[in-house]
């Protein structure tokens, strides 16, 4: 049977999503499509699980849980964020980074799971350009395990991974790790960046631009800003000698990030894991100061 993977949700994904500021905000952000990061294309994968092993295959990180809160997020898609306490890291590396020690955030839709409650997660972690934090969905969200008092409790047919109701799935899990090169599950992260010749590296696209307005926060982590690109220094973006409304566009930022309307930047693009639309290079360095020395070296290392 065919299940949608959802590795990141669409309000989720959209922390790295651009567009012309001739489209509106619902459009840009990608409605309420289901999203890989930095992209408005729809990118959904469906692979079959049809044993335990299948599935954990697939997952990148596997935790035992429990919720500890819930908060909604405030965007076109009904999105929750779960605090979970991590009783159990079964494959070793879960990254706790922007978050407590002990927890992570799990984004899922609304009433996946219960407060209190302790699941099995079978998950895949990212790193964001836009979310203070690694960000992790599950790989399948209809094969979440609650223990209860009266024991499991499958949100799915369990027979169809060839399990029983009395599954010992802790022993399975051994089993499996037993068998399997963790080294290969790893988290996506972003390339780091260190200097300007590493912005160099990764910008495709390099504008000179004005804040035409400040930004505005569209959830709580993410805001859109309007740009009047001044001049482009890198890639194909064709300006309108005109001054047309082709010369403004709308970018999404760090909800927290100090822009000002008025002040110049330069903004550093770059395209991920063959997404079609590039986003910001990295959540401190993908837009910089225009009067800032990192700005400096970077266009003189442009015109030579």
């Amino acid at each position: 049977m065919m299940k949608k993977f959802v590795f990141i949700l669409a309000l989720i994904l959209l922390l790295g999503s651009c567009g012309k500021a001739t489209a509106p905000i619902a459009d840009i952000n990608g409605g309420t499509k289901i999203l890989a990061e930095g992209t408005n294309i729809e990118k959904i994968v469906e692979p079959s699980y049809d044993t335990l092993d299948e599935i954990l295959d697939y997952s990148t990180s596997l935790a035992k849980v429990k919720v500890l809160a819930a908060e909604n997020f405030e965007i076109s898609t009904p999105t929750v964020r779960y605090t979970c306490e991590v009783i159990s890291d079964y494959f070793g590396n879960i990254d706790y980074y922007g978050s407590s020690e002990g927890q992570i955030y799990v984004y899922e839709a609304p009433e996946t799971f219960k407060n209190g409650d302790i699941y099995y997660l079978f998950m895949g972690g990212r790193e964001s350009k836009i979310y203070p934090h690694i960000v992790y969905t599950t790989a399948d969200k209809l094969f979440c395990v609650t223990e209860t008092a009266d024991g499991l409790e499958f949100f799915t047919d369990f027979r169809r991974y060839g399990l029983e109701k009395d599954s010992d799935i802790d022993f399975l899990i051994k089993e499996y790790i037993e068998k399997t090169d963790l080294s290969k599950k790893t988290l996506a992260y972003l390339p780091k960046v260190n200097s300007c010749d590493d912005m160099l590296a990764l910008a495709t696209d390099i504008w000179y631009v004005e804040a035409v307005s400040k930004a505005e926060r569209q959830h709580p982590y993410m805001g859109t800003m309007l740009l009047e690109i001044r001049e482009v220094l890198r890639g194909d973006y064709k300006l309108d000698e005109d001054g047309a409304l082709q010369n403004f566009y709308q970018i999404v930022v760090p909800k927290e990030a100090p822009y000002e309307e008025g002040k110049e930047y330069l903004v550093l693009q770059g395209y991920r894991d063959g997404i079609e639309e590039a986003t910001i290079i990295s959540y401190e360095f993908g837009i910089l100061s225009y009067d800032s020395v990192e700005a400096a070296e970077i266009i003189s290392k442009l015109k030579g």
